[in-house]
């Protein structure tokens, strides 16, 4: 009861009040364990609303706090024979730092999972390896080397064609089937990343949005499955081609998605920012920072808006 708002607020986009629902929760739950002698695994409110919790303080940009909180959910044991708990759980950091592209979090936290349990040795080893190709592509890309980037991309297709043929018993099969389809659209994502990286902005752009299709069809998960929305990747894109419309047009779908994101917001103003419209900037720019009022000042998003209306005319 005290958990369950934090889903509708999560769903408006009001993320702090979704976070306090999340630590009050946090508290009920730590109170009852503590009061009946129940574990943290045998709990499996806890470990949601934890991943749930850093999942809101990510849309919030308060990373730093997020980060705590997944010292204490990495402290929870995997249930054994638990794939399920494991991939929703288990992956919070991996999505976490997926979502604020630190691309070398990303590998060294998928270098650290191991399975829970044999049965899961396969499709555990099969994620390991396509988010590692996909993290390496996607820092290769933002560097500017591209052929590294096209080189892992290739990796990651290859990947997932063995993956998707790889015999995991029916236990495991509709996990693999999850982390096949998530990682089939971060390499329709990666793809057209490099496309664009190369100046082929069509392609770049019929990729990102079968990318941001993809996405939708992973269905509805509490938190989303894809940390880090195809339509944010589209309209960076859009904003690199010089579409500057589209990319408002594609921030603002994902504002459908997920309402008040500080994310979409910062990609609005800066579609206008690029586009040299000063007026519209700054009062984009204002709107995000409004959405990010409780954000880490260190981020660099928060840290261009300062900078940005630090010069703009009063």
């Amino acid at each position: 009861m005290v958990h369950m708002p934090g889903h509708i607020f999560y769903r408006i986009g009001d993320y702090e009040r979704a976070r306090s629902s999340f630590l009050k929760a946090l508290r009920v739950d730590r109170e009852y364990m503590d009061r009946q002698h129940v574990s943290e695994r045998d709990d499996w409110n806890y470990s949601h609303n934890l991943a749930y919790l850093i999942a809101d303080c990510a849309e919030e940009g308060r990373y730093h706090e997020a980060r705590e909180h997944l010292k204490t959910l990495a402290a929870i044991p995997p249930e054994p024979g638990s794939s399920g708990f494991f991939w929703q759980i288990g992956g919070t950091a991996i999505r976490l730092a997926m979502r604020f592209g630190n691309w070398d979090e990303v590998r060294d936290q998928v270098a650290a999972l191991s399975p829970p349990d044999e049965t899961s040795a396969v499709w555990v080893r099969g994620y390991r390896e396509l988010t590692a190709a996909y993290a390496a592509g996607m820092k290769a890309v933002e560097s500017g080397q591209l052929a590294e980037a096209e080189a892992q991309s290739n990796l990651l297709d290859a990947l997932l064609w063995r993956v998707s043929h790889e015999y995991v018993g029916d236990k495991n099969k509709g996990i693999r089937d999850q982390v096949i389809n998530n990682l089939g659209t971060s390499s329709l994502e990666l793809r057209g990343h490099v496309a664009g990286g190369r100046g082929n902005f069509e392609e770049m752009r019929k990729l990102l949005e079968s990318a941001a299709e993809k996405e939708r069809e992973l269905g509805y998960a509490e938190p989303p499955r894809y940390s880090r929305p195809a339509l944010e990747s589209l309209g960076h894109g859009l904003i690199r081609a010089a579409k500057f419309a589209d990319a408002r047009d594609a921030f603002e779908k994902e504002l459908r998605q997920r309402p008040h994101s500080g994310f979409a917001l910062y990609g609005i103003a800066l579609a206008w920012d690029k586009e040299g419209n000063r007026e519209e900037s700054v009062k984009a720019y204002r709107a995000f920072l409004d959405s990010w009022s409780h954000a880490d000042l260190d981020l660099p998003q928060i840290k261009h808006a300062q900078t940005y209306l630090a010069g703009a005319p009063r």
